[in-house]
């Protein structure tokens, strides 16, 4: 594991830092604060071990394989600035399961906490156009 080494020893170190991935955005003292905080809620060897479990999605093949086996509609939302996933990612997510993509222009890894009023007027859009009232409430729509 490439990181384990840099974790062990050295994790609040690296709790900070990649906090600062996730809010490169000015201002996010606040999320950074909180974001660390979370993180330091456990330890290197937690971490560690959890990235030694077998997951399916591991390899691109799988990955690939299992998003185009959904069956829901999507919102990608992605931020220019993300430090922690390359737009491409994103892109190609929305790409292999239809979804919509939504770029983000200058917001980070969390776009939710840094610009919570955009994100969740954009989930609300986004759900709103795919849902439809019946005689038990509202549903989301499958993707056909």
């Amino acid at each position: 594991m490439v990181y384990a080494e840099q974790w062990r020893g050295r994790y609040d170190d690296w709790a900070g830092y990649h906090s600062e991935l996730m809010a490169p955005e000015p201002h996010s003292s606040k999320v950074l604060r909180r974001h660390a905080g979370v993180g330091l809620q456990t330890d290197a060897e937690v971490i560690v071990d959890r990235l030694h479990t077998t997951e399916r999605g591991a390899d691109l093949d799988d990955a690939v394989a299992l998003v185009e086996g959904l069956r829901c509609r999507f919102l990608v939302l992605h931020g220019t600035e993300d430090r922690c996933q390359p737009i491409e990612r994103g892109r190609r997510f929305a790409e292999l399961s239809g979804a919509r993509l939504l770029v983000l222009e200058g917001a980070g890894h969390l776009p939710m906490a840094r610009h919570p009023v955009l994100v969740n007027t954009e989930i609300k859009e986004f759900v709103d156009m795919h849902t439809s009232t019946g005689a038990t409430g509202t549903a989301l729509a499958l993707r056909p």
